[in-house]
């Protein structure tokens, strides 16, 4: 049996393969055999210039990801790539996954404040996924964070901002059970 990290190895040289073919047969590939470590080659080749279907399938596979130990190596992507084009998918992947990226809030509502508008609805959808996940406290200091910034908005952006503070000022915290009204 081959060895995670020879599996890993020889899916970091599928993708970086110059033939498209080999490239599109290890995305597949990755479904069942890809883990963490390849992610860095998979937002790099995102990011690269290549055919529009790797670009498609590389953004099919990052959505799917479920792994909570992604979420670091995302946000290790948000910062390298922002500002390249395509950018959008890849903050977009972060609220499609499902994953909790709560611990990174900050970082989403600068991409509201001060990227693009599409980027910005992006950030949103992630915001919006999993601002439930902040305690009371967290979400007011980030509401008063993103009120202090209104000023330099743009009107379209203002627009977009006023329903993320609305969002965020009637969205309750996680759900916790008290285990003695569970007896």
């Amino acid at each position: 049996m081959e060895s995670r990290e020879n599996i890993t190895k020889d899916l970091i040289a599928g993708l970086n393969s110059p033939d498209e073919n080999v490239v599109v047969k290890t995305i597949d590939e990755l479904r069942t055999h890809g883990n963490i470590h390849v992610l860095p080659t998979v937002f790099k080749l995102l990011f690269s210039k290549r055919m529009e279907t790797i670009n498609f399938s590389l953004v099919d596979l990052i959505n799917d990801i479920k792994d909570p130990a992604a979420v670091p190596v995302f946000m290790d992507a948000i910062r390298m790539y922002r500002g390249k084009s395509g950018f959008e998918q890849l903050v977009s992947a972060c609220w499609q996954c499902g994953l909790d990226f709560s611990a990174h809030i900050d970082t989403f509502i600068e991409l509201v404040v001060e990227d693009s508008y599409y980027t910005a609805l992006e950030a949103f959808s992630v915001i919006e996924e999993n601002v439930s996940l902040l305690s009371s406290q967290q979400r007011t200091a980030r509401i008063e964070l993103i009120r202090s910034r209104m000023e330099y908005l743009s009107p379209e952006k203002r627009l977009l901002v006023n329903e993320l503070l609305s969002m965020m000022s009637t969205v309750s915290g996680p759900l916790r059970l008290d285990p003695d009204y569970m007896n």
